[in-house]
C-alpha cells in the first residue's frame, strides 16, 4: 500500500486523473483505454450538462483516489500512453 498526499487537489487530481478513469470509468472511451487528459477534459465538459460554466470541476470533486496495483503495472508498461 502506498499513500500520495497533497496539500493542492489541482496537484493530487492531476496527477490520479488518468490512473483513476483507465481503472473505473463509467465512459467507453477511457475505460481501460489509452487517453490523454485534453480527452477526458472535453469529453467531461461536453457530458456535464449541469455544468453552465464549462468550469473542468473534477480536480475539486475528488477528494482521493485509489488505484489496484495492475494500473500501475499498465502504467509503467506504457499502456495508458506517455504519462507527464
Amino acid at each position: 500500500v502506498f499513500s500520495v498526499t497533497s496539500s493542492s487537489s489541482l496537484v493530487l487530481g492531476s496527477s490520479f486523473l488518468r490512473l483513476q478513469e483507465y481503472y473505473e470509468s463509467p465512459y467507453d472511451g477511457f475505460w481501460h483505454q489509452r487517453f490523454t487528459i485534453e480527452d477526458f477534459i472535453a469529453h467531461s465538459r461536453d457530458k456535464d450538462r449541469s455544468n453552465t460554466m464549462g468550469i473542468f470541476q473534477y480536480y475539486l470533486q475528488w477528494p482521493g483516489f485509489n488505484v489496484p496495483g495492475w494500473v500501475l503495472k499498465d502504467a509503467l508498461e506504457g499502456r495508458l500512453g506517455p504519462l507527464r
